[in-house]
């Protein structure tokens, strides 16, 4: 679930606080589709608009999109119907009217100041060291110990668990997580955050507020924790151990927002955030399916081992192949095939990025395809009828099985059926004795 589908969860009271609050309405309109960008806009002035023009604004070949834009904006209940037209929520039209004729309220709230030695640089280093290590410690090699809240909130997530033995282990989820792009791993674990604020006590809406406000702050500029409320004070606490906010001591009296942050409400993924040392790009994989890696970064070599086969490491680069036997244990680990793909993709060497297509066919069309090898066969426990009176009776129970949804497998040839085991217990067994043998 992404933040514009969990907005979409609450419940319409909520959401309408939300509207009153300028960062959230700014979030909200930044994420959404460029066609409904532009009906907010026509709506804005007017309040309300007949259903008929609303209708009119688009040729009758582009009805889907038009569509597709007033679901969405009646999802976040920007628009609801009346009387045969469409209105804008009041309150969201007031705070976007606010922003277009106050201009920016970031740097009102900035204390104009770049930090004095918190430069731009520092702030990027210190926003990778604290998300790499949170990374190294989902992959299980720490190399900073978390907070025991941060902990449970990993576990909470279902990133991580503790086996038989009380040791934290990675999860199917946490695999999948860990190939994610920045952003989405961000939002991955605020959706978690959101999910335990109200058992602390703390105001969701004034949380998610802050988290929309982090998004529109100025990347290298201190602002005042005192204009903040008490709890987005605490949420400000928990937010320095992902790396998206800097404090130089726990006593300073200013913060300071870092890329990781800045970007949570852009549309676009985070490539200038990704745990490797340049920002780009770094992988080069050629259609003998070797894959070198120029990065220096040990997360990003664990994160490669998951489904790369490790041949040789020198200073500034590693070297290995794609085998069957290393995607076979990343797809046991619950990495599916679209994502490898998708992590290869996103990582790739500028200079791949001049092939056509960037990433050889030959690589992957055959990680899918040993992934359909993997997929070819699916494993069901139920159990298997046979010796039916006569056919027709066995196409009644079969009919019977697949009315009451415990249908499994069924050989018309040979009068066999498989069903479930629920089914058998619950259902078929006294629905046979009723209607084959005759008993009640």
């Amino acid at each position: 679930m992404d933040v514009i589908n969990y907005l979409v969860s609450l419940p319409s009271g909520v959401l309408e606080e939300l509207y009153r609050d300028p960062w959230t309405c700014q979030a909200v309109f930044r994420s959404l589709p460029s066609l409904a960008k532009q009906y907010i806009v026509r709506f804005l002035y007017t309040g309300t608009i007949p259903q008929q023009s609303v209708d009119g604004w688009v040729k009758p070949e582009e009805a889907t999109k038009h569509r597709k834009a007033i679901e969405r904006l009646s999802s976040l209940k920007l628009v609801t119907p009346s009387l045969n037209s469409l209105t804008l929520n009041p309150a969201f039209q007031e705070q976007m009217k606010d922003s277009l004729s106050k201009g920016s309220i970031t740097e009102s709230a900035s204390t104009g100041e770049s930090g004095g030695n918190v430069t731009e640089a520092k702030l990027e280093e210190v926003a990778s060291q604290y998300w790499e290590a949170l990374l190294h410690f989902i992959l299980g090699t720490p190399t900073r110990t978390p907070s025991d809240q941060t902990r449970q909130l990993l576990i909470d997530s279902q990133l991580i668990k503790l086996d038989a033995h009380n040791n934290l282990k990675i999860t199917t989820n946490g695999f999948q997580f860990l190939l994610k792009d920045t952003r989405s791993q961000i939002w991955t674990l605020l959706l978690s955050y959101l999910n335990t604020v109200e058992n602390r006590d703390m105001n969701k809406k004034e949380v998610i507020s802050f988290l929309f406000q982090l998004s529109f702050l100025t990347f290298g500029k201190a602002y005042p924790i005192d204009s903040l409320t008490p709890t987005q004070q605490l949420v400000l606490q928990d937010l320095r151990e992902f790396g998206l906010v800097y404090k130089r001591k726990s006593s300073s009296k200013r913060y300071y927002p870092t890329k990781l942050a800045v970007t949570l409400s852009s549309m676009d993924q985070i490539k200038a955030t990704n745990t490797n040392d340049t920002g780009k790009g770094f992988i080069v994989l050629e259609s003998n399916y070797r894959v070198y890696a120029y990065t220096t970064s040990e997360l990003q070599i664990q994160i490669l081992r998951l489904f790369v086969g490790m041949r040789y490491r020198l200073p500034n680069m590693v070297m290995g192949v794609i085998a069957r036997d290393n995607i076979r244990e990343a797809l046991i680990n619950g990495i599916r095939a679209d994502q490898i793909i998708s992590y290869l993709r996103q990582n790739l060497h500028p200079q791949m990025l001049n092939n056509k297509p960037p990433m050889p066919e030959t690589v992957t069309d055959q990680i899918r395809l040993w992934e359909q090898e993997r997929n070819r066969v699916s494993y069901s426990q139920g159990v298997l009828y046979d010796s039916f009176p006569n056919a027709d009776a066995f196409n009644r129970i079969v009919q019977y099985a697949k009315d009451t949804g415990c249908f499994i497998w069924a050989n018309f040839e040979i009068q066999k059926l498989m069903v479930t085991d629920s089914g058998h217990e619950q259902v078929l067994r006294a629905w046979i004795k009723k209607n084959i043998t005759g008993r009640e």
